[in-house]
């Protein structure tokens, strides 16, 4: 099964879900001017996309922030999206509806409310250190053996 969304559908999403409220850790305001440090900022239209998406001009550059960021957006989403369920059993059918995708609608449905008591685990970053690259990019470089005992944990016995 698949969902397929544009880049600007991380700002439909938010929008749908009435905006996610974030406190803006590092200076976007390069790409918004009301996306200043230590701002409390309910995001709006493609405000959601530059917080999720950037990077590049952005604090340090590094995609760990920005999958931090991430997170705090998804957590907040998830739970304005839960609210929405809880008040209004037809959201999902009307979000199934802005959606591109072959599962089927009342699937979609019944699956996104048996979800709703999922409980979510913390998300694994693994031991690493960043680095410019030659090509002037921020990479990542993970520690070998950190790396190796993170998967044995994760998918071994």
């Amino acid at each position: 099964h698949y969902v397929a969304m544009n880049l600007d559908g991380i700002s439909v999403l938010n929008d749908w879900v009435g905006g996610v409220t974030v406190t803006l850790e590092e200076d976007f305001s390069q790409l918004d001017p009301q996306m200043t440090k230590g701002a409390a900022l309910r995001l709006q239209g493609d405000q959601a996309e530059k917080f999720v998406r950037g990077r590049r001009d952005v604090g340090d550059g590094t995609n760990a922030s920005r999958m931090r960021r991430q997170k705090a957006f998804i957590d907040a989403a998830r739970e304005l999206l839960l609210q929405q369920m809880n008040a209004d059993m037809n959201c999902v059918g009307r979000l199934y509806d802005a959606l591109t995708t072959n599962l089927q609608r009342g699937w979609l449905i019944n699956k996104a409310y048996e979800c709703r008591e999922y409980q979510w685990k913390d998300t694994i970053t693994p031991a690493g250190s960043h680095a410019v690259g030659e090509d002037g990019f921020m990479e990542f470089h993970a520690d070998a053996d950190a790396l190796n005992a993170l998967l044995a944990e994760s998918f071994f016995e």
